[in-house]
């Protein structure tokens, strides 16, 4: 009887741990720029209903920092952003499942300008959905310029639900983990030389 029991155990064990790799995380993320105040506002939910991070950003002569609180923040250079860039790449297993933008434009002292910008920046969020579509199989884009008349505004809206597993990101972290490994290996070859 035994036997049984500790059979069933592992079938279990390994069910529930296979669901749990496989099992799709929704992430939501919503981005407001406000331009004039030079501040980006974000947060990222789970399951669009549990709130797991949310602050803002602001721009400073050296760097962004990212305030984790009222009282703390983090000084990120922006030339550690460049790097930081460079190195970063996306997956396959990232689905972008909605991408949905608003811009809202509008120049006081010259309407054709607030026209030609927003004009741009209906192109530049075209160039992107055709991207979204073609490459990230993503099927639910759209994007709007809110065109205002006589008033100065610059501000930037953008909602995103991507999709993965824990599989992926697993795999991610073994990568990662291996690529240090590697440069470790190298640079103690390199010094024994």
């Amino acid at each position: 009887m035994s036997d049984i029991v500790y059979m069933m155990w592992v079938i279990f064990s390994f069910s529930a741990i296979l669901v749990f790799l496989l099992f799709p995380v929704f992430i939501r993320i919503n981005i407001f720029a406000d331009i004039a105040k030079r501040k980006i506002y974000y947060s990222v939910y789970f399951l669009r209903v549990l709130k797991l991070y949310g602050g803002y950003m602001t721009f400073g002569k050296t760097g962004a920092a990212f305030h984790l609180s009222d009282k703390n923040a983090v000084l990120l250079p922006y030339r550690d952003m460049v790097d930081t860039r460079k190195k970063f790449e996306i997956t396959k297993g990232f689905l972008v499942l909605k991408y949905r933008q608003v811009a809202e434009i509008g120049i006081e002292e010259n309407a054709a300008l607030a026209v030609l910008a927003a004009t741009l920046a209906d192109v530049a969020t075209g160039i992107f959905v055709g991207y979204l579509v073609n490459e990230r199989n993503c099927t639910n884009c759209s994007g709007d310029v809110i065109l205002h008349q006589g008033k100065n505004c610059c501000k930037i809206s953008v909602s995103t639900t991507i999709m993965f597993n824990f599989a992926i990101l697993l795999l991610a972290g073994i990568k990662i983990v291996l690529r240090k490994i590697a440069e470790v290996v190298y640079e103690q070859r390199e010094k024994s030389k």
